[in-house]
């Protein structure tokens, strides 16, 4: 049991009383005085630090009737800003916010997947430089940088594995990069679970008791983020929701390579096109290859046959995840994401039939409400958990 001196109890008051001013302010000292049931000329102490610290701000007189007005404090919002980067396999999305959260600018760039990992976070670092510029904001005022990879990482060593789509990503020692080049807390996480914290986030008004939700990027890989009671479950090597390695095929069959799992290898938009084109080419059907999962889609509405074949299969495979996801975690709200699970909203009708005939216990399945946006707003709400836990991070 660690036991509190001055100096702890201090620190201790001057997060509560942020904690106060950030989610209820402007406010005045008395009223936070009420709120914590902390002492007047503690409050005032602490308030006095604070803003000598330029961590918050005096601005303006509240509108009490009885006495001297009274200054209301407000947080200082604009001290510093933190960015957020989801790195896709064809575009790369920095966001730069506030420390309230307020995005400020979104910019994208091209990921080029093939050029390798170093190249990549060299234009990760390159568009951070940018939108810096852009927003007239000076490197040194980003507090935190969230990079949100496809991959997973290793919590011992941050190095990443498992990157099938970005060559020699688990080589690039990523912030040891960013550590040399900006003065900040450097955070890496998997950009579906970004997605799944920016969804959660943000979810609709109607969804607030939700508390357990599943977000499934589907897209060149596919991949799952899951919310349970609220906060985001990683598992045991921060593996979990790599559906791409779940079971829905005969064990007799070989095992695919250890990168991309049988389910991935039967799903995925690489899969799909691989597939239609191998399809057309036994039909002896020359010069109708497709290069885009859109040809795809676009035929299968024209009832094209191994289009239809393609798609009744991709249907089918979704449904025995859905199937599992809700009778294994008795889920709140399904979303799908990515530029696959964007196509997904047309069958949503079928998926919620076959659920209920199923399982007894019917999820909200929706797609993502902030679109391609899901996995920038998500490692920018996860900069800022890691820098607003404690005020000396803001100094």
């Amino acid at each position: 049991m660690k036991i509190l001196n001055t100096a702890n109890i201090g620190d201790v008051n001057k997060n509560l009383i942020l904690k106060t001013i950030r989610t209820k302010g402007p406010i005045s000292r008395a009223d936070i005085s009420r709120e914590l049931s902390i002492s007047k000329p503690a409050v005032s102490k602490n308030i006095k630090e604070l803003l000598e610290a330029d961590i918050v701000k005096e601005i303006g007189q509240g509108d009490n009737d009885i006495g001297r007005k009274s200054t209301l404090i407000a947080f200082n919002s604009e001290k510093s800003f933190v960015i957020g980067v989801d790195i896709g396999n064809f575009k790369i999305r920095v966001g730069l916010a506030d420390l309230s959260g307020k995005i400020k600018k979104i910019i994208e760039t091209e990921t080029y997947a093939d050029s390798g990992g170093e190249k990549i976070i060299q234009r990760v670092g390159e568009a951070i430089i940018r939108i810096c510029s852009e927003q007239q904001i000076h490197k040194d005022k980003i507090l935190a940088i969230c990079i949100g990879i496809p991959g997973l990482i290793d919590e011992m060593s941050k190095k990443t594995y498992l990157t099938p789509f970005i060559k020699n990503l688990e080589n690039v020692d990523i912030p040891a990069y960013f550590n040399k080049r900006f003065n900040a807390h450097i955070i890496i996480k998997n950009n579906v679970n970004a997605g799944a914290l920016g969804e959660y986030k943000n979810r609709y008004p109607e969804e607030i008791d939700c508390k357990n939700v599943v977000y499934i990027n589907l897209g060149i890989g596919i991949g799952a983020g899951i919310i349970l009671d609220g906060d985001l479950y990683t598992g045991k090597n921060n593996a979990a929701g790599e559906i791409g390695f779940c079971c829905f095929r005969s064990l007799h069959e070989p095992i695919p390579d250890k990168d991309a799992g049988s389910y991935e290898k039967s799903i995925s938009v690489k899969y799909l096109i691989k597939k239609y084109n191998f399809l057309v080419e036994k039909e002896k059907q020359l010069g109708v290859e497709i290069e885009d999962v859109s040809e795809l889609f676009d035929r299968y509405d024209k009832h094209e046959t191994e289009a239809s074949e393609i798609i009744v299969e991709l249907i089918e495979n979704i449904l025995m995840l859905l199937i599992s996801i809700t009778a294994i975690l008795n889920i709140d709200v399904i979303i799908f994401g990515g530029g696959l699970g964007g196509r997904m909203k047309k069958y949503f009708p079928c998926f919620k039939k076959k659920i209920v005939e199923s399982v007894p216990f019917m999820p909200i399945i929706r797609d993502a409400r902030l679109g391609t946006l899901s996995g920038v707003y998500g490692a920018i709400y996860s900069a800022l958990s890691e820098v607003l836990v404690d005020y000396k991070n803001l100094q």
